[in-house]
């Protein structure tokens, strides 16, 4: 059994989408790779089961100019990628601590919703999946601020 969901594999997909219509056509994509036009409309179509390996992942985002299905990877874990000259170093305030008490109450609630019928459904899984995976990046953002801060 796989580790990853299906909803999952279709965030991947679309970010897939994503970075061939960043980089213009399937046709220009494949010149610019090791792989035929014929296999990244494979890679890009729902009903192919297989993905872009990731030499091809590197050169689709090169060329599209963004970190499109690194940022999908990352997101679907609970990251968020930051730009190397980009960091944010903005020191922690009374924000943040409102920013995270909102999110953590929009994970309690989206739960509570959930096992009120005491079944929780696919919908309410990828829900609270959704919604945990928000409010850690918003979590892992405060932490990596709080890390930077100089005392």
């Amino acid at each position: 059994m796989r580790a990853s969901h299906e909803h999952q594999q279709g965030r991947l997909k679309a970010a897939t989408r994503a970075v061939v219509t960043q980089a213009g056509t399937a046709a220009q994509l494949a010149s610019g790779t090791r792989v035929s036009e014929s296999q990244i409309n494979k890679y890009v179509g729902p009903a192919y089961p297989d993905f872009m390996p990731l030499d091809v992942v590197l050169d689709a985002e090169l060329l599209a100019g963004a970190p499109i299905i690194t940022q999908a990877l990352a997101s679907i874990q609970g990251y968020r990628l930051v730009p190397v000259d980009g960091a944010v170093s903005a020191p922690i305030g009374v924000k943040d601590t409102v920013r995270l008490l909102e999110g953590l109450m929009h994970v309690v609630s989206a739960i509570h919703a959930a096992v009120a019928d005491e079944h929780v459904d696919e919908g309410e899984k990828r829900e609270i999946e959704r919604k945990l995976s928000t409010h850690l990046m918003e979590v892992q953002d405060v932490l990596a601020r709080v890390r930077t801060v100089e005392g």
